[in-house]
C-alpha cells in the first residue's frame, strides 16, 4: 500500500515539474526604444534663399529727371531747352525678367519750358532679383504735353529803323503741343537692402507734337501745325519692392 502511494507521488511530481519550471524561467527580450525626431536633410542654398522670403509682385520708385529737348521753332530754327523734374513709376513683375510699367513725370523748371507725361511699356533684366547690381532695358510709348517759349521774327521783311538802317524786329511767342512718341532706356539697380534699391537709367524719346495753341505775334512752325520733337533724359531715383518672411523650415518625427 506505501509502495504505491510513493509511486503515485513521484509520477504525479515528474508530470508538474516541467510546467513549473516552464513558469519559472523568463528568457530574455529584445528591448523596444521609443521613436527619435528626425530632421529633413539640409536644402540646396538657393533654395533656401527662395523660402527665406517672397517678393511682391508691385514696385514702385520715385526719381530726379533731368531732359534735354530739341524742337524747332516757326523760323526752322531748331531751339534747345534742358529742364529739370521728377517722376514716379509703378512696376508689376510677372517673371523674373518681364515687368510692365507705367510712369508719370513733370518737368517744370528750366527756364522756358514745361514738359508732362504718362507711359507705359516693358521692362527687361537678363540677371535674378537677388543680384547686387541689376541692369535692365526699357520700352515704353508715352504721351507728352508741351509749352515754350522762343524768340521769333515778327517782321521777317524787315524796316528801315533811326538812322535809316536796316533792321528786323523780334519778339517772344509761347506755343503749346501735345503728342504722342516712344522711349527707349537703359540702366540699372544697385540694391541697398532686400526692398530699397538705387536706380539709374539714361533714355532717348521721340516724339511726334502737334501745335494746339499759340501765343504770339507768328503763327505756327515752319511745315505746319506738326513737328518732331527728340529729348534725351537722365533718371536718378529710388526704388521699393516690399519683402514678405517665410518660415517654411520644418521638423518631420517618424
Amino acid at each position: 500500500m506505501r509502495t504505491r502511494a510513493l509511486v503515485f507521488i513521484a509520477s504525479t511530481a515528474l508530470i508538474a515539474l516541467p510546467a513549473v519550471l516552464s513558469a519559472q524561467l523568463r528568457f530574455p527580450r529584445g528591448r523596444r526604444t521609443s521613436p527619435q525626431p528626425t530632421t529633413l536633410p539640409p536644402e540646396a542654398p538657393a533654395v533656401a534663399r527662395a523660402q527665406a522670403y517672397k517678393r511682391s509682385r508691385f514696385t514702385a520708385e520715385s526719381y530726379s529727371l533731368v531732359s534735354m529737348l530739341q524742337a524747332p521753332t516757326n523760323a526752322g530754327v531748331a531751339s534747345r531747352y534742358t529742364t529739370f523734374g521728377a517722376g514716379s513709376r509703378i512696376g508689376y513683375r510677372y517673371t523674373d525678367q518681364w515687368s510692365a510699367t507705367m510712369d508719370l513725370t513733370v518737368s517744370p523748371y528750366g527756364g522756358s519750358t514745361t514738359t508732362a507725361t504718362a507711359e507705359v511699356g516693358t521692362r527687361f533684366s537678363p540677371f535674378p532679383w537677388d543680384e547686387q547690381v541689376r541692369p535692365f532695358f526699357d520700352l515704353r510709348g508715352g504721351y507728352t504735353r508741351m509749352y515754350d517759349e522762343f524768340a521769333t521774327v515778327a517782321n521777317p521783311s524787315g524796316g528801315v529803323g533811326a538812322g535809316g538802317a536796316f533792321e528786323q524786329q523780334y519778339a517772344n511767342e509761347a506755343r503749346y503741343a501735345h503728342g504722342f512718341g516712344g522711349i527707349a532706356g537703359a540702366g540699372f539697380d544697385v540694391s541697398l537692402t532686400n526692398s530699397l534699391a538705387l536706380s539709374t537709367e539714361f533714355m532717348a524719346t521721340r516724339n511726334r507734337m502737334r501745335v494746339y495753341r499759340v501765343d504770339g505775334v507768328a503763327s505756327l512752325p515752319v511745315g505746319g501745325s506738326s513737328y518732331w520733337m527728340t529729348a534725351y533724359r537722365i533718371a536718378f531715383g529710388l526704388k521699393f519692392n516690399p519683402v514678405y518672411a517665410a518660415h517654411l523650415a520644418q521638423t518631420v518625427t517618424h
